[in-house]
């Protein structure tokens, strides 16, 4: 019966046209064809390691032979040892062309121009043209430079200094005319300045090598640390570290923050800051030097992208609350104020406005005019797309972010205060992702990249807490497989990130992305309707899910699975899962264009 069950996929094929199966039941059934296979050998398997209680103790026994050597571990020799291994990792697997500074597209020139720009004379003016190579009396003198103008910027806050009214802000795409003279894009300079060492050291070794070569390692050292901050996360929320470690590499794997660790974008350096920032949000980071750090990196969130101050302010709210002393706020507090201030300076000193989206708001309504965008009926649409879009939809793109969202019902009963800030993290981001209309250009699923740790820290606490439960691991199984495919597809070629769903599968005539949100060639006013009609849809069929696998299980008999209760219990997930797939998609269809 469990073997009849897992083999659902491809009774389905033989009643539902394949055009109008979803992504993942056609990736099933085209190139994805050899997973049933294996789920029905393994499925074949279990069974028989069912029947012999011998085999089955032996299995055990090695997991939790397998968990303790893991838990034996010092934490620091742990940590240590992922991130080597995962920088290595992403060293390794960084294509070719990105090496050789080719594939470089949208935003990132900006980005680099920045980047440039600081490492010549010091500033973010893109205009400026200065090329001669610094030296150590030209650094001397942009640095007193810097100081004059920082305290200049300071008392001109005070000052009435209007700006005239015929001055034109907008001097190009995404770049605005500073006030005081100077082009500035609207890109933040968090990351570039982040990146900015590594560049020095690369012009001053190697000033042949054109290819931002150093800066790109330095991208695959944030996404190591942020691998490893994530599994840390996920292991103190789950209380299991090979739990911890499932979750996290699941979680980093997945295409969004795969992509991500080598993309000259602000989400590569937020991966490695949130996830340790929410380590001490639930309490498992105090003292004064934590207190100290956590304002310190809760202030470089708004300079890397000023979509992450709302983050950066639920994190503030969040830890003050949890402040046990004075001190401790004072702490969070000082370096906070400071950074932000700075900020406040430097869009004062290029806009006259003192607002962290005061460059947005200079360059016009086209893309953002204001905080009344968010009121906007095309926020919540955006806020689907972020989530189930077919260019930038989290779930889409990382599907084993479903199975930490259907997770996320138990970790809220078993521990609702932490569960409160993981779910209050991954809203401010999607709110604040929202008002980008979700499907930004680049690296697929990345306005959520930040807080997908929130995801893998549920679904590890899933894993240790739905043990009783079988089919939620093959559910969780056959996600992280899935998104791993999805992960190779895009891996090569930068450009499938705009459709991924259009490429990966072997007939010709699929292309999935059709039916999801945010994909079509109309005119935002007249995708609107249809995009929040799919993406509910698609929500819909989650939250059914989450309600499924928060139910009660009666199958359960005195606290112990029955061999038949085993079957039947995988037999109906199954059946249920691919009709849900099924008539979901169908009315997907119904909705499209």
């Amino acid at each position: 019966m469990g073997i009849a069950a897992l083999a659902a996929p491809v009774l389905l094929s033989l009643v539902v046209p394949l055009r109008a199966v979803g992504p993942l039941a056609a990736w099933l059934l085209t190139s994805g064809r050899w997973l049933i296979a294996v789920a029905v050998a393994a499925s074949a398997l279990s069974r028989g390691l069912a029947v012999s209680g011998r085999v089955r103790n032996a299995g055990l026994r090695l997991g939790v032979r397998a968990a303790a050597r893991l838990d034996a571990i010092p934490l620091r020799a742990f940590a240590l040892g992922l991130f080597v291994g995962a920088f290595l990792t992403m060293l390794a697997l960084i294509p070719g062309y990105r090496w050789a500074g080719d594939g470089i597209l949208g935003d990132e020139p900006k980005y680099l121009r920045i980047l440039e720009s600081l490492y010549y004379d010091l500033d973010t003016d893109v205009g400026s043209g200065t090329r001669e190579p610094p030296t150590v009396i030209g650094a001397l003198r942009n640095l007193a430079w810097v100081g004059r103008t920082a305290a200049q910027a300071t008392a001109g806050v005070l000052e009435d200094d209007p700006v005239p009214p015929d001055h034109v802000w907008r001097a190009g795409h995404l770049t605005v005319a500073g006030r005081k003279g100077g082009l500035y894009h609207l890109q933040s300079p968090g990351l570039p300045v982040l990146l900015l060492p590594a560049f020095v050291i690369q012009r001053a070794l190697w000033p042949e090598v054109t290819a931002p070569a150093l800066p790109l390692a330095t991208l695959a050292a944030l996404w190591a640390l942020g691998l490893t901050q994530g599994v840390l996360l996920a292991a103190e929320v789950s209380r299991s570290r090979l739990a911890g470690l499932v979750a996290g590499l699941a979680t980093a794997f997945s295409a969004p923050v795969f992509l991500s660790g080598y993309h000259f974008y602000p989400e590569a350096a937020a991966l490695a800051l949130v996830p340790w920032l929410v380590r001490v949000a639930i309490g498992h980071r105090r003292g004064m030097r934590n207190a100290l750090a956590a304002g310190l990196a809760i202030g470089v969130l708004p300079w890397l992208h000023v979509k992450f101050s709302l983050l950066a302010l639920v994190l503030l709210v969040i830890l003050v609350r949890r402040a046990e002393t004075w001190r401790v706020i004072v702490a969070i507090a000082a370096p906070l104020a400071a950074l932000g201030a700075l900020l406040a300076v430097y869009h004062h000193r290029i806009t006259g406005l003192l607002a962290p989206d005061a460059l947005y708001r200079r360059y016009g309504p086209e893309i953002y005019s204001g905080p009344a965008d968010f009121l906007s009926p095309d926020t919540f649409r955006g806020a689907l797309i972020t989530l189930v879009g077919a260019v930038d939809g989290l779930f889409v793109m990382a599907p084993v972010s479903i199975a930490g969202a259907l997770a996320g019902v138990w970790l809220f009963r078993r521990d609702r205060p932490r569960a409160v800030v993981l779910v209050a993290m991954a809203a401010a981001i999607a709110i604040a992702s929202a008002v980008h209309g979700g499907g930004a250009p680049g690296p697929p699923g990345r306005l959520m990249v930040p807080v997908a740790c929130v995801f893998g820290a549920a679904l590890a606490a899933g894993l240790v807490e739905m043990r009783g439960w079988p089919h939620f691991r093959w559910t969780v199984f056959i996600l992280a497989v899935a998104g791993l495919s999805i992960t190779v597809t895009l891996h090569g070629d930068w450009r499938r990130s705009v459709s991924p769903y259009r490429r990966m599968f072997a007939s010709p005539d699929v292309d999935f992305s059709r039916l999801l949100p945010g994909m079509t060639g109309q005119s935002r006013e007249a995708r609107r309707r249809p995009d929040i009609a799919r993406g509910v849809a698609l929500l819909a069929i989650v939250g059914f899910w989450v309600w499924r696998c928060g139910r009660a299980n009666p199958a359960l008999e005195n606290g112990e699975w029955t061999l038949a209760a085993r079957a039947a219990a995988l037999r109906n997930t199954h059946l249920a899962f691919w009709a849900t797939i099924a008539v979901g998609t169908l009315v997907l269809t119904a909705l499209g264009p």
